[in-house]
């Protein structure tokens, strides 16, 4: 049973083709997980990037990482979802189970709540986003996990960038338009990545931020959409 205060386990992110025309309207799960990351933004006063999830929402307390926060939204947009993402990884996924559990989709009939989004350019609001930590990050996080919350925009000025809205829970702002960079705080909020893609569409490495201090980190990055 979920309850207004929630308090779960340690560290969800922490170790213990050309595009497609814009999707103004994702499909009914992507749009309760949408909707429901949303309302939690909305009731957020108190937020901050944490490996232990505190979350009271009468307090708009949202001490939350990366999928802490994604897993508490699953939890109530759409728990039959969640909990074939627990079967078929650990009670309580890091950002590489969701990295592990997309790119089995394709091979998982039995899976009937999630479906494999393989091209950066097909990605709808609603959709979820993860990458693996690369190598060339020292950090002890598994990855990062995100909500997409509006259609992947290419670049002007390099076709094989790709600019996506998430929502997501982080330590460091995605740039000077992240809602968290004004407001001096971690945890919830809104933000942009960058992925670059092959010709193919598929994303091979990311980009944490605009601007020329932002690497392209080469990674394995995985996308899903709910059905």
């Amino acid at each position: 049973m979920l309850a207004a205060i929630a308090l779960l386990g340690f560290g969800a992110c922490h170790r213990a083709g050309s595009p497609s025309p814009a999707a103004a309207d994702p499909d009914p799960a992507g749009r309760s997980l949408l909707e429901e990351a949303n309302r939690e933004l909305g009731l957020a006063r108190d937020t901050a990037y944490t490996h232990l999830t505190r979350i009271d929402e009468a307090a708009g307390r949202f001490h939350v990482d990366c999928s802490g926060f994604v897993g508490y939204a699953l939890a109530r947009a759409a728990p039959e979802a969640l909990d074939e993402l627990r079967a078929a990884t650990i009670r309580r996924p890091l950002a590489e189970h969701f990295v592990s559990f997309f790119e089995s989709l394709p091979g998982r009939p039995e899976i009937a709540r999630w479906q494999a989004v393989r091209r950066a350019t097909e990605l709808e609001p609603g959709d979820l986003l993860a990458w693996l930590e690369p190598a060339d990050v020292a950090s002890s996080n598994t990855g990062h996990v995100m909500i997409v919350r509006g259609p992947a925009a290419p670049d002007p000025d390099r076709p094989d960038l790709l600019a996506v809205p998430v929502i997501d829970a982080t330590a460091v702002p995605h740039g000077k338009t992240d809602s968290r960079k004004a407001a001096h705080r971690t945890g919830l909020g809104t933000g942009e990545v960058l992925l670059v893609v092959d010709p193919r569409g598929t994303p091979i490495a990311y980009r944490w931020s605009r601007g020329g201090r932002a690497r392209e980190h080469a990674t394995t990055i995985a996308m899903a959409r709910l059905r």
